[in-house]
């Protein structure tokens, strides 16, 4: 029974891991998406500000 109750624990610790894992990781992609949108939008506007068209 000791047995049962120590593989299970080790399996949630597991699946809590790799799930943490995961999404850490889509959180840090979808950052890097936001922060490549709003750097191209300073581009722009300093482009437009500069009066160099794009």
């Amino acid at each position: 029974m000791v047995f049962v109750a120590l593989a299970i624990g080790c399996s949630l610790f597991l699946i809590g891991n790799l799930v943490l894992n995961a999404v850490d990781r889509h959180f840090a992609e979808q950052d890097a998406d936001e922060l490549a949108v709003m750097s191209e939008a300073v581009v722009d506007a300093l482009h437009i500000g500069a009066g160099d068209p794009k």
